[in-house]
C-alpha cells in the first residue's frame, strides 16, 4: 500500500508549467476595472459615453457661450472663486461650513421665537463662550476683509 501524502511540493510536476504570479500590469488594472464597474453601477458610463459622442457639438456650444460678452463676468467670478478655494485649507472650509449650517438652524429658531432682546440679555449672550468665539471669528474676518486691497 502506498504511503499517504503528508507534504506538498511547491515544485511543478514534470511537464506542467509553474503557476505565475500576477503580472504588474494585471495588478494595476484591477483598481481601474473596479472603478469602471462602479461607474457602470451608478450609471456614470452612459453619461460619459454621451459626452464623448457629442464632444464636437458640446465644444461648439461651449465656445459660443464663452464668447458672449455677458458671460465674461461669470468666467471671471469662477476664476476668482477657484483661486480662493485653491488656497483654502479644506478642514477650515469644512469647519466654517458646519458653523454656518448650525448658525442657520439657530437663527431660524430665534426668529420663530420672536422674543425681544434687551441690553441685559444681549450682555448675557455675549458672555456665552460659543457666541464670543463666533464674534471673534467674525471680527477677524472683517479685519481681513478690511486689510485687503481695494479693487
Amino acid at each position: 500500500m502506498p504511503e499517504p501524502i503528508t507534504q506538498v511540493s511547491s515544485r511543478p510536476a514534470a511537464g506542467h508549467p509553474a503557476p505565475s504570479a500576477p503580472k504588474p500590469a494585471e495588478k494595476g488594472l484591477a483598481p481601474l476595472l473596479e472603478l469602471i464597474e462602479a461607474m457602470d453601477e451608478h450609471e456614470i458610463l452612459p453619461f460619459l459615453r454621451g459626452l464623448v459622442e457629442r464632444s464636437d457639438h458640446l465644444a461648439l456650444e461651449l465656445s459660443d457661450w464663452i464668447t458672449e460678452p455677458e458671460n465674461e463676468r461669470v468666467l471671471r467670478n469662477l476664476a476668482a472663486l477657484y483661486r480662493i478655494l485653491r488656497e483654502m485649507n479644506p478642514k477650515d472650509l469644512q469647519r466654517i461650513g458646519d458653523g454656518v449650517q448650525r448658525g442657520l438652524v439657530l437663527a431660524r429658531e430665534a426668529m420663530d421665537r420672536g422674543e425681544m432682546i434687551g441690553l441685559l440679555s444681549l450682555r448675557r449672550t455675549l458672555r456665552n463662550p460659543d457666541v464670543n468665539r463666533g464674534l471673534r471669528a467674525f471680527l477677524g474676518f472683517l479685519q481681513g476683509l478690511g486689510e485687503s486691497k481695494p479693487p
